[in-house]
């Protein structure tokens, strides 16, 4: 009998060991995460939150918990959360990332992605864990992208419209009334818009439209 006791004693202590190691390495991977992370109950309170979520935020770790994480989501990007959070209560699954403005303690912007999951205990909603990635630059960098692009696109598209001018002209059986009103059907073209755009050319007196 005593060494049946013995046995279910060291069975516990090597159980409890390993939950105390297993609980020190999700602290560790909590707090030394590159990502924000943060938990708050199901009225948004924040209980728990990471040093990346500090940077990220612009609070303490300290001045984090107990804030409404409602305040960090700006303008129509709460309605985002709740509806993530709708879902996750209803049994959904959030599989991707999602953006969402953040609204940091100095008062300026950053575009965040997020992963959220809901915690449970004991089969009941307890919480929802928060993991955000800063890609503000990233952001910045697509949107640059894009203007630059589009910029091109508009260059392209004017150069084009000069060199089949160019060949019109060059035409030597053209007269001046076709040479205008080829010009004015290409230059539309050449705009961002050709579909709902105009040219209207006026030439000593005469009006050559589109």
């Amino acid at each position: 009998a005593w060494c049946r006791v013995r046995e279910e004693r060291d069975r516990l202590s090597a159980a409890l060991e390993k939950l105390r190691i297993s609980e020190e390495n999700y602290r560790d991977l909590f707090e030394n995460a590159s990502d924000g992370i943060w938990i708050h109950d199901l009225e948004g309170n924040i209980t728990a939150a990471n040093r990346a979520a500090e940077r990220l935020s612009g609070y303490a770790v300290e001045e984090l918990v107990g804030r409404n994480v409602s305040q960090f989501f700006a303008g129509g990007t709460r309605d985002i959360a709740r509806e993530v959070k709708r879902k996750l209560l209803r049994g959904e699954t959030i599989a991707e990332r999602y953006e969402q403005r953040f609204l940091r303690g100095d008062g300026t912007e950053v575009m965040v992605e997020l992963t959220t999951r809901l915690i449970t205990h004991q089969g009941r909603p307890a919480a929802f864990q928060h993991i955000a990635r800063d890609v503000t630059e990233q952001k910045r960098s697509e949107e640059e992208r894009e203007r630059t692009l589009h910029e091109l696109d508009k260059r392209v598209k004017e150069l084009n419209c000069l060199y089949s001018i160019h060949q019109i002209e060059r035409r030597l059986d053209i007269s001046l009334d076709q040479f205008f009103n080829e010009v004015a059907e290409l230059i539309p073209k050449s705009w961002q818009y050709p579909d709902i755009a105009g040219v209207c050319i006026t030439y000593r007196g005469s009006e050559y439209k589109t």
